[in-house]
């Protein structure tokens, strides 16, 4: 796999508290709340481009950001392997 362009990206979401998800609508097993998933905007569409060649990836175009989170390939593997209160 190609490494990935050296396009800054600004995240405008990573960890949430479940507070916090909960206020901005997020899933209730959303993977923010386990800080594995990302959002960014819109106009950083050739990382998000490069980023879904990657297997252990899912890229998820929103309205107005994209989403980035581990694939269900890998996140059943993750999560028994860290605790929500690991990052609390």
């Amino acid at each position: 796999m190609a490494p990935l362009a050296r396009e800054k990206i600004r995240i405008t979401s990573w960890w949430r508290s479940p507070t916090v998800n909960q206020n901005v609508g997020g899933v209730a097993a959303s993977q923010h709340l386990w800080g594995v998933a990302v959002d960014f905007p819109l106009s950083s569409w050739g990382v998000a481009s490069q980023l879904e060649r990657n297997p252990y990836l899912e890229v998820i175009r929103e309205s107005d950001h994209y989403h980035v989170e581990l694939s269900d390939l890998v996140w059943p593997l993750v999560k028994n392997e860290i605790s929500y209160h690991d990052l609390g």
